[in-house]
């Protein structure tokens, strides 16, 4: 598995370790670094690491007993530790298990359990947690009460996923219509694509 954010990359060996490349952010100096310019860094050494999403400044990834882990940048809570305190190694969110993917966008989270939940955290200035509000989460939060997606992708300001009838459900900013829903609103709570 492989994953690209706007200035870093990620990559899941078949070991099950996990490497990163290129601008990471550095909380030591609240700046950004290069840990590797062109040449993969193993992050820790653990060989448990089934999934991994970059995104501009921050890395979600899941191990093998389904537990959440997140570093980098955290301005809006995007890491999902309940504080705003960015982080240079993994990080453990919370003690439940169940996570089965993740999508890391620019500051902002979400990621799907095995129950067939949803859940969001960081910033949501345009709804893109899409749990009704506009209000950032600094832990992750329930996406309504639906035990029916099946897969999910954030983007710039904005969430697009999939539920097992394979309906496609947007929410977030709108400015260009990206929500597929012939509006240019933003939506706040998840919206069913008809076409």
């Amino acid at each position: 598995m492989v994953s690209t954010g706007v200035e870093h990359r990620a990559a899941l060996k078949s070991d099950g370790t996990l490497w990163e490349w290129g601008l990471v952010y550095n909380p030591q100096y609240g700046d950004f670094i290069k840990i590797a310019d062109i040449t993969p860094v193993q992050v820790g050494s653990d060989r448990d690491w089934i999934v991994v999403s970059t995104s501009g400044f921050h890395t979600l990834a899941i191990k093998s007993d389904r537990s959440l882990w997140a570093w980098g940048n955290n301005d809006f809570g995007q890491l999902g530790d309940n504080t705003t305190v960015s982080k240079y190694s993994p990080t453990q969110i919370g003690t439940t298990t169940g996570w089965i993917a993740v999508s890391a966008a620019n500051d902002f989270s979400i990621a799907l359990k095995s129950d067939g939940t949803l859940w969001a955290w960081g910033n949501n200035y345009y709804g893109q947690l899409g749990d009704g509000t506009t209000k950032d989460k600094i832990t992750p939060t329930q996406v309504g009460s639906d035990k029916d997606w099946a897969m999910v992708h954030a983007s710039y300001k904005h969430t697009i996923a999939l539920k097992t009838d394979s309906s496609i459900w947007t929410w977030g900013v709108n400015w260009e219509g990206q929500l597929g829903n012939g509006k240019n609103a933003d939506r706040y709570v998840p919206g069913k694509i008809s076409f």
